[in-house]
């Protein structure tokens, strides 16, 4: 999840985010939910695989395109650090098993 924090300290800083938290991170995303609607409520089990499947991390930058490259490095070293995570954010995000794109 990007986040711009005006005011920053760091011109980026990074945390793990808990299930829960990433699940309430991912939702904002959704823009309009409701139970009433099936599809829709079939789409809330996608977030839910989601953060049950991949870890999902806060990103939060100062504004300014002179810190893009402070970004571009921190998500790089979470990619290098967590190579088993990257296959299956690849697995998950592919669709591996039937080869096609999730909807």
């Amino acid at each position: 999840m990007l986040r711009r924090a005006e005011g920053a300290v760091s011109p980026v800083a990074v945390r793990c985010l808990s299930s829960a938290q990433a699940f309430a991170a991912v939702l904002t995303h959704a823009y309009c939910f409701t139970l009433q609607d099936r599809e829709r409520k079939r789409r809330i089990r996608h977030y839910l695989d989601l953060v049950a499947g991949v870890q999902v991390f806060d990103v939060c930058f100062q504004s300014g395109l002179g810190n893009v490259p402070a970004v571009l490095d921190a998500v790089e070293q979470l990619l290098i650090a967590r190579p088993s995570e990257k296959s299956s954010w690849l697995h998950a995000m592919t669709g591996a098993r039937e080869g096609t794109l999730p909807r």
